[in-house]
């Protein structure tokens, strides 16, 4: 397998949260939980931290003290584009597409976790829909837990409720 074309941890550095740079001394501090979204906004070299745009600031305040931190981050399909409708219509109509994307995700999932079946994180209705729709996908993990995308909440209070949602997850 050629390496992931998606991939990034959830960890910060914890002198400074908001330092958003890929950590120089990585330590992945679980492996046993992995974050899903539906599909990057920009493409990414690895290693390098995406999490760079106004909500996804909100991840790092969600995602550190708890379990999930040093989590992996993975989007379900590898193709950028900001809008999901997109996406889903593609998913929908290109049959061989859609295969395409499953067995790349799957064959990503594997190579990170062999036999293990990790805890899933999934962000968004969207990948979480797709998910359960794929084939063959959600055998790969042992629980899948859906929070809401903080790309699409826009009220006052929406990053506490975010916070509440991973923290829940991650309680369970």
């Amino acid at each position: 397998m050629k390496k992931p074309t998606t991939l990034s941890y959830a960890t910060w550095n914890p002198s400074n949260i908001k330092d958003l740079s890929f950590p120089k001394n990585l330590v992945l501090k679980n492996t046993s939980w992995v974050i899903v979204g539906l599909n990057p906004s920009k493409r990414i070299s690895f290693p390098e931290n995406f999490h760079m745009g106004k909500f996804d600031k909100w991840h790092s305040l969600a995602f550190i003290h708890n379990e999930i931190e040093g989590a992996s981050m993975l989007d379900l399909i590898d193709e950028v584009d900001l809008n999901s409708k997109n996406i889903i219509k593609k998913w929908k109509v290109n049959n061989n597409w859609r295969k395409k994307q499953i067995a790349r995700f799957i064959a990503e999932i594997e190579f990170l976790f062999k036999k293990d079946k990790p805890n899933l994180l999934c962000i968004g209705k969207n990948a979480s829909e797709l998910i359960l729709k794929g084939k063959g996908i959600i055998r790969l993990f042992s629980r899948m837990h859906v929070v809401s995308n903080p790309n699409g909440v826009r009220v006052k209070g929406a990053q506490q409720e975010y916070v509440k949602m991973v923290n829940k997850c991650a309680d369970n």
